[in-house]
């Protein structure tokens, strides 16, 4: 919780109220106040009573410093009110070739690429083994969602510069899936994390996510 929004909030309305993106993974800080968020330790199945949090409430513990932390709050902050439609290859194809945009080469051991971020003073994550942190980051199958936000916000600096990108990504995939339906279906509702079809063969209507024709 931020304590600037529970002050708002008590004088607005009488109480606090919970903001989701306070919650995202590798947020630390409010991206409205640039306050450091207060962290509560509530037990499962109870009521919240508002004054034993507030006594309970301590502050997070930041990983990089103040402007770091509020970049990357900023960054999810704007993608969490208008969200990417966007899959786990698709953003570490996209930070691969933003690596290489940039000027270094996407390969290990990112000699270049981690002297850039230490300069850049954002390099939070990656304070130990940094280089095989990137390399799990850009190649494994499962990450950690706070440091792959943390790491996307240093290299595309807002969320802006992302979505542009994103979206060329998805358009991409947008005609890879409507040639991979050509002749089977016919698309009845825009590309989407959900997409509305029609056989051809049984006039069937359905609704399934892109992957699954992508993965047959």
């Amino acid at each position: 919780i931020c304590p600037d929004c529970v002050r708002e909030d008590m004088e607005a309305y009488g109480f606090p109220y919970l903001r989701t993106w306070h919650h995202i993974p590798g947020v630390r800080v409010c991206a409205r106040h640039g306050t450091v968020l207060w962290h509560i330790g509530i037990k499962a199945c109870r009521w919240l009573d508002f004054w034993e949090v507030i006594e309970r409430a301590e502050d997070m513990e930041l990983m990089a410093d103040l402007k770091t932390e509020l970049r990357i709050s900023s960054f999810l902050k704007d993608l969490y009110k208008v969200p990417v439609f966007m899959d786990l290859i698709g953003l570490q194809e996209m930070l691969r070739k933003k690596i290489q945009d940039l000027g270094y080469e996407a390969v290990y051991p990112y000699d270049e690429l981690v002297e850039w971020l230490k300069d850049d003073g954002t390099a939070y994550p990656f304070r130990e083994g940094m280089a095989k942190k990137i390399r799990n980051l850009l190649n494994c199958k499962i990450l950690d969602p706070s440091m792959a936000a943390a790491f996307t916000a240093m290299l595309f600096k807002d969320a802006e510069s992302f979505k542009q990108v994103a979206a060329g990504y998805v358009s991409d995939k947008e005609d890879d899936f409507q040639e991979m339906i050509s002749g089977r279906y016919d698309m009845l509702s825009g590309y989407g994390q959900t997409v509305r079809l029609g056989c051809k063969k049984c006039g069937t209507v359905f609704y399934i996510h892109p992957e699954a024709i992508f993965k047959g």
